[in-house]
């Protein structure tokens, strides 16, 4: 014997649509979630500088820098021995405010952030070299540790999107004291700025769902 247990079928006639302003409530919550999750958050940012001095007067109208992130004791002015988070070339006074963006898309990008989120303390050294190309090393850096963030030490356990590097100052000058007196004096002031988003935890999900399924169902009347 085959015993069928009766189907129950959701009327949708029978259904009370009174409830749209919970609807317009849960909608409302999503897109602030949604907006939550697609915002760009500020985690750090420093600004400093790097300078090169040379003995005698030098006639370069530019210069160019590489800004790399690694441990103290690598020489990261060196191309190739750190990641790279940017590499400027021939730079002068027409390059002061503007930005460029390091992201998913530079080639350099997943290497910058394992270094950025490992936990150990690195540094962000800047070296230049005067004139249209950098070559490849300019023989040392200036270097910052990575608490200049405002970190301890780093951004270990966030998810970083991008970093947004800004041309603060251009400077090219002849030197009339220490540290060279009569050399020339070429140096890059920028501000580094690591986003990343503010992704929900799933209990938000979670609860946003029973939300819905809550305002359709304590609607729902019989006639």
């Amino acid at each position: 014997m085959t015993i069928s247990a009766p189907r129950t079928r959701f009327n949708w006639k029978r259904f009370n649509w009174k409830w749209s302003p919970s609807l317009a409530l849960f909608l409302g919550l999503l897109g602030v979630v949604r907006m939550a999750s697609s915002t760009p958050i500020l985690y750090g940012t420093m600004s400093t500088s790097g300078s090169i001095f040379t003995i005698q007067p030098n006639p370069a109208t530019n210069l160019s820098a590489l800004i790399a992130i690694g441990p103290i004791s690598s020489t990261c002015f060196v191309v190739g021995n750190c990641p790279q988070i940017a590499l400027l070339q021939g730079l002068d006074a027409s390059a002061i405010g503007t930005s460029i963006m390091i992201n998913s898309g530079s080639s350099n990008f997943s290497a910058v952030v394992s270094k950025l989120t490992n936990g150990s303390l690195d540094y962000i050294s800047i070296g230049i070299v005067p004139g249209p190309s950098y070559g490849t090393s300019s023989g040392g850096a200036t270097s910052v540790p990575e608490t200049a963030f405002g970190t301890s030490p780093d951004f270990a356990g966030l998810t970083v999107r991008s970093l947004v590097l800004r041309v603060d100052n251009v400077l090219i000058q002849p030197v009339v004291g220490p540290p060279a007196p009569g050399g020339t004096q070429f140096s890059l002031a920028y501000t580094l700025s690591v986003y990343g988003v503010d992704v929900p935890e799933p209990a938000t999900w979670a609860s946003i769902s029973l939300c819905l399924i809550v305002c359709i169902f304590k609607r729902y009347e019989r006639r």
